[in-house]
């Protein structure tokens, strides 16, 4: 092979890699956050993501999600349960003699209560 098609096949990679890439918006205001995944990805992990991105829907033929009632800490969170099958690392408190304690906060357990409603809202199947 030589580099002319090395470089051919790279950009027709990119190219079909492009076409399946969805971003997407959620929240709004200041606390809004824009994430990437691929349309095919998303639309097996969500019914309701896979009528939006397939249909005759603006979403599909924009390739962009818009979530503006959503909170991107719980999107974070589904996509970090989807692709790892654990929730993000919650934050650790320090206790005496430096030694840490994995004490789980209440505004962490908030976020996932939030993220399995956000689940819920839009029907993931491997939650």
């Amino acid at each position: 092979m030589t580099t002319t098609d090395r470089f051919r096949l790279t950009g027709n990679i990119l190219e079909v890699m492009s076409k399946d890439l969805v971003a997407i918006h959620v929240g709004s205001g200041d606390s809004i956050a824009t994430f990437y995944s691929s349309k095919t990805y998303l639309c097996d992990v969500s019914k309701i993501f896979h009528n939006a991105l397939v249909g005759g829907f603006r979403e599909a033929a924009e390739g962009v999600l818009c979530l503006p009632d959503d909170d991107p800490v719980s999107f974070r969170h589904i996509f970090q349960i989807l692709k790892s099958g654990s929730p993000s690392p919650h934050p650790f408190r320090t206790v005496s003699k430096g030694r840490r304690c994995e004490m789980i906060t209440d505004t962490y357990l908030e976020e996932l209560a939030v993220a399995w409603l956000f689940a819920d809202k839009y029907d993931f199947a491997s939650c």
